[in-house]
């Protein structure tokens, strides 16, 4: 069930991106992510989580529906994940996601862009004690350095989610968790659509 949801999901995405007349391209670049738990004394008390550098990569589409506003849509896949710390010995964890990442884009002026809105993710790969399922809230500048090349630096702030441990025996609340990733990616336009300008038909 759940690959064929994905399969419609990224069947859809590139039919989007097919027949639509906008903004298109590629983009990649680096994560610090980190994951934020709440309520794990009990579970986690002798572990620290810290943060890893690790990447993402995928497409991106936009279209301009006036002079100044856009949206736009990304399929990204990014590994996600931290490190934990326990007395002396440290774990890489690695969460391999895809993410849809949609947006409201605010264009001040050719070369500054503000955007902001939800990031859907799935877990391709990872650990049991997190649902495959993933949201969170997205805030992004980018600067545009040509109509071809742009740099952007993003905030995902995750929605908090219950661990999914065994919690027989024991007394108090579910830990929490919610992913914290800051990014920073180079894009590169392969539909050029100046920064700013409606579509021109």
């Amino acid at each position: 069930m759940r690959k064929v949801l994905l399969s419609l999901v990224l069947v859809s995405f590139f039919g989007l991106f097919s027949q639509a007349q906008l903004l298109g391209g590629i983009k990649g670049g680096a994560n610090l992510t980190d994951i934020i738990v709440s309520n794990h004394t009990q579970f986690f008390e002798e572990s620290t989580f810290n943060p890893r550098l690790s990447y993402h990569f995928g497409s991106f589409v936009q279209n301009n529906f006036s002079d100044h506003f856009s949206w736009r849509i990304e399929m990204l896949f990014s590994k996600k994940g931290y490190i934990l710390k326990t007395e002396d010995i440290k774990t890489n964890v690695s969460l391999n996601y895809l993410n849809w990442p949609i947006m409201v884009v605010y264009n001040p002026s050719k070369k500054i862009t503000i955007e902001t809105g939800m990031e859907i993710g799935y877990m391709i790969t990872g650990e049991d004690l997190y649902n495959a399922f993933d949201m969170g809230n997205v805030f992004g500048l980018r600067y545009n350095f040509s109509e071809k090349i742009h740099l952007g630096l993003r905030y995902i702030d995750g929605f908090p989610f219950k661990m999914n441990l065994n919690t027989k025996g024991t007394s108090g609340e579910v830990p929490r968790y919610q992913h914290s990733v800051l990014q920073v990616s180079l894009g590169y336009n392969l539909i050029n659509e100046p920064p700013g300008q409606p579509n021109k038909k």
